[in-house]
């Protein structure tokens, strides 16, 4: 009877973290950008905070487990956080790792989840031969090439170890110069912030080797993609949460300096060490981010899985498009799946569009700026005709409706 009563607990805190969950998510996943919560404010949310947790966190081996796995969250400023953890460290009666680390199905009963013991580390890539190993170096530090762990269009990331000091570091070889410049003038702003404090990967040096543009960084563990790989199953609420903590530090830090990031995905955040729990996660490859002064209406960014709606209707962008991003990756890591996927922003936009319906009026261009485009784009393929013959004249632009505006005068009479 004891046990049933356990487990019907379990399930009651466990719908409470889920509803709490859910509805972080929808305030994340708001279509309206100047309605999406902020990083500070999603700071201060129920779920992070576990307000809804703290009054049962002495009495189910659940919510033992949820402000456990917060202490990875120095900035946590629940004081019931607090009392719980200040209360733990004199208290000898502490459940095992298999209560702590639990996944729960949704009839509320604990799965032991699958850890390190009984998963398989995934291939790691092969090691340079003797014979294939080569230098990279600036003017004071050489670094000695290992392995490559991991390539894209941008270039190739290196596994090196600093023969000055003798510790691994990552080099990124990027392809494009330009490329190159761009983001290390982005993570030249991103010097005014501690970079443990923040949750931001440690920016080392930048430098170019004969036509190799290279830039180091710590070197850390793997990506949270490689470990739902690993794992072959969902992370658990209690892992989820000190990874949206973490997350949400670095993000309120960024719209502090005025960085929009806009290129979040599971690839891009990076485990410090994933045999540790609490997860500790650092955010990486800010090669995309922006300041939000240089940004353009009708720019396109973030991948299309993760991309905010008022960048796919052509809106003003502002920090708020990571904020949605966020908001995908945490569903992809409780649901296993892209909950936005598609091969374009139409693909996208009908996904949201059936999951949360239309978004309003006021977001969507108006009927005249819609067909105001279309014949501006009708008079760039008549200017642009390859053949000379075909190519419109000054007289008949003149005639064209996107100059007289002859589109327009049928919308507004």
């Amino acid at each position: 009877m004891q046990q049933v009563c356990t487990i019907q607990s379990i399930g009651v805190y466990w719908r409470r973290n889920f509803w709490a969950f859910l509805n972080l998510l929808q305030m994340l996943l708001n279509p309206d950008a100047e309605m999406r919560i902020t990083p500070e404010e999603a700071l201060e949310h129920s779920f992070v905070t576990m307000s809804h947790l703290a009054d049962y966190a002495h009495r189910s081996s659940y919510t033992q487990a949820a402000f456990e796995l917060m202490v990875v969250c120095p900035a946590c400023d629940s004081d019931k956080c607090h009392e719980y953890l200040s209360d733990s460290e004199s208290n000898t009666e502490s459940s095992d790792s298999g209560e702590v680390f639990s996944n729960v199905d949704n009839s509320g009963t604990e799965e032991s989840s699958c850890m390190e013991s009984n998963c398989e580390t995934p291939t790691s890539p092969e090691p340079l031969q003797e014979d294939e190993l080569f230098i990279l170096h600036n003017k004071s530090v050489r670094y000695k090439v290992l392995e490559f762990i991991g390539e894209g269009g941008f270039g190739k990331v290196a596994k090196c170890v600093n023969m000055n000091t003798n510790e691994n570091t990552a080099i990124k070889i990027l392809k494009d110069v330009n490329n190159y410049a761009k983001e290390v003038k982005m993570l030249e702003k991103l010097r005014t912030l501690d970079p443990e404090r923040n949750n931001l990967v440690r920016f080392m040096d930048s430098f170019i080797d004969d036509d190799m543009s290279c830039i180091a960084f710590e070197c850390l563990d793997r990506s949270l993609w490689d470990l739902i790989l690993q794992r072959e199953e969902r992370l658990t609420l209690n892992e989820i949460r000190p990874i949206t903590h973490q997350l949400l530090v670095a993000f309120n830090a960024l719209k502090g300096i005025g960085l929009l990031y806009t290129d979040l995905k599971l690839d891009n955040v990076m485990l410090v060490n994933h045999q540790d729990q609490p997860f500790s996660v650092k955010l990486i490859d800010f090669g995309l981010a922006m300041t939000a002064s240089e940004v353009r209406e009708g720019t396109i960014v973030q991948p299309c899985a993760y991309r905010a709606p008022e960048v796919s209707l052509g809106l003003p962008i502002s920090e708020a498009i990571d904020m949605w991003s966020l908001g995908c990756l945490l569903a992809t890591l409780f649901f296993c799946k892209d909950i936005f996927k598609g091969e374009s922003s139409y693909d996208v936009m009908k996904t949201i569009c059936c999951l949360l319906g239309q978004p309003q009026d006021h977001l969507l261009k108006t009927p005249e700026e819609y067909h105001d485009q279309l014949a501006f784009l009708n008079l760039l393929q008549m200017l642009l005709n390859p053949d000379a013959e075909m190519r419109i004249t000054p007289e008949e632009a003149l005639e064209h409706s996107f100059v007289t505006m002859s589109h327009l005068r049928k919308t507004t009479w």
